[in-house]
């Protein structure tokens, strides 16, 4: 979306002015400065505060962009421009839902502007509704100056819908677009049904070997390369590339240790069994959310499609719906004086305001729901909330998937996301992460006794049929044959296992990391030596 001035706006102040044509040129903090001293001076401004939000989207603070956008499309119903950065900035929140009826509204508006007609096909794709975003991209293509997106998109699309080859196809018209296009070498990768052909391996390594290459370009490179040498079993290359790509994607997105360890450290503070015990009878009764929480690769994909294929429980996909809870407890603790940290503005809340906050993930996340009894929620990183879920809503279940931590490390580290997960792009951070996931899952064990249902990866793989029945047994459910012929069932997983979970159980992925085990030493050192300094020295 532009920074420019709407152009039906009337005259603007030569402030207002002054801080975006700023914006335009990269300077953020003279922009910022300039408008912030002037909304100061004059109050309620709708550009004035459209540009504060601006500001917000470059520095990445996007609840106070959100907060800001809503307001000026409040007050200018009209104001066009404003609306679909509105939508941008939810989209980004994933907050798919409340940013269709924007992302319509402006599209009436100007039915043929590029821009609107992607930002309608991004948050249909956040809902899942994938042939009606094929649908925009096809149309886009005939006049489209920069094609390799629209395939790009049609290709994860199709991805999505379990039209494995259509995505092929669409990759390879993106790479034929342009060949440098890092985003298309991964997706063909991170199939991980498909081997690259010679011509294909010849063709990647020609455009890697290029100097002049944007860094995400060659990030995606660097990533589809290493897994295509992995398949060649060329152990030694492969990790060296996955290294490469790794500490290119570290520098351009940092892990901070430090917020990690806080939330750990004070949640382990508040969250005892005292706190819960005051607060027993508190929030929303309903049972239907399922929790799956874990560290990303870990096998929580396949618990979900086993789940979904359950006649009762609806299989959603990695909702935000906590993180933005989260975020609003935080907000509204202290208004007008920036953000309470978490977990301890929890503190401060009376049982209506944490029922409310039970019925406001429900009825956010109804409109992932076809009319199941259940539903899966498996945002991983909800580890970390499993006392603020149990708050809000007592009576939802919540399953811990774990995988062993070398495995489920370097699975990790041979995975490009497609944003967040920080963690994953160094061995260091790596170990940091998951020893503080263990040290939070075991307070989790001694705060709330029984209430997570902890489920290994390796005895899933090893005894599924019982692994299944004891899961079921946990969610009060009866055991239904059609949860071991999980491949079968249509749910439409949205994850890098997307794929892996459309076949039969396998134990193809438990022991790939020995095949590296030599140059993998250091991720072995980390992780003793961050064990220990997290308490849980058995990890090795």
């Amino acid at each position: 979306m532009t920074d420019s001035p709407d152009p039906q706006s009337e005259t603007l102040p030569a402030e207002v002015l002054s801080a975006h044509q700023d914006l335009a040129a990269g300077n953020i903090e003279r922009a910022e400065s300039t408008i912030r001293a002037f909304l100061q001076q004059h109050g309620i401004h709708v550009e004035g505060m459209r540009v504060m939000a601006l500001v917000a989207v470059r520095r990445d603070v996007l609840d106070v962009a959100e907060e800001l956008l809503a307001q000026v499309v409040r007050r200018a119903p009209g104001h066009h421009a404003a609306r679909g950065e509105y939508v941008a900035v939810l989209n980004r929140l994933h907050k798919f839902a409340a940013a269709l009826p924007h992302a319509e509204h402006v599209l009436r508006a100007h039915p043929q502007w590029r821009d609107y007609r992607l930002l309608h096909a991004d948050t249909l794709a956040g809902l899942g509704r994938y042939r009606e975003v094929i649908d925009i991209h096809q149309s886009l293509l005939a006049d489209a100056s920069q094609p390799a997106r629209h395939h790009l998109a049609m290709g994860h699309a199709h991805r999505g819908l379990g039209l494995v080859d259509q995505a092929v196809a669409d990759y390879a018209r993106a790479i034929a677009a342009r060949p440098a296009c890092g985003e298309a070498w991964w997706s063909l990768a991170n199939l991980k049904v498909r081997r690259f052909a010679p011509q294909e391996q010849c063709a990647l390594n020609q455009v890697l070997g290029a100097e002049r290459l944007a860094d995400e370009d060659r990030i995606g490179l660097e990533f589809a390369y290493a897994k295509c040498l992995e398949d060649e079993r060329r152990f030694d290359e492969a990790l060296e590339h996955y290294t490469r790509g790794n500490a290119l994607k570290a520098r351009l997105a940092p892990y901070l240790p430090e917020v990690v360890d806080r939330i750990v450290t004070e949640s382990r503070e508040l969250f005892t069994p005292e706190f819960f015990a005051e607060r027993a009878g508190w929030g929303n009764p309903d049972a239907a959310p399922i929790f799956i929480v874990g560290l990303p690769r870990s096998g929580s994909t396949l618990v979900e499609q086993v789940l979904a294929s359950h006649p009762a429980i609806e299989g959603t996909m990695e909702l935000p719906q906590i993180n933005h809870l989260v975020q609003a407890v935080c907000s509204a603790a202290r208004p007008g004086r920036g953000l309470q940290p978490y977990p301890s503005a929890l503190a401060a809340l009376d049982a209506a305001a944490i029922g409310a906050l039970g019925g406001r993930y429900l009825e956010s996340t109804q409109v992932f729901r076809t009319g199941r009894a259940y539903f899966t929620d498996k945002m991983g990183e909800n580890f970390l909330h499993v006392g603020f879920i149990r708050l809000i809503l007592p009576r939802a279940r919540i399953i811990d998937v774990r995988r062993d931590a070398m495995a489920c490390c370097f699975s990790n580290y041979k995975q490009l996301y497609a944003a967040g997960q920080e963690f994953s792009y160094d061995l260091a951070a790596l170990a940091h992460f998951y020893t503080r996931y263990l040290s939070m899952t075991r307070h989790w064990d001694s705060a709330l006794p029984g209430h997570v249902y902890r489920l290994h990866y390796e005895r899933l793989v090893g005894d599924l049929a019982g692994e299944v029945r004891r899961l079921l047994q946990y969610l009060g459910l009866p055991f239904d044959g059609r949860c071991l012929e999980f491949h079968r069932t249509d749910h439409r997983a949205r994850t890098a296992s997307s794929e892996q979970v459309r076949r039969p159980i396998n134990t193809d992925g438990l022991g790939q990391w020995r095949r590296f085990q030599d140059g993998l030493e250091p991720l072995r050192r980390h992780l003793r030596r961050e064990a220990e300094t997290a308490g849980v020295r058995d990890l090795l």
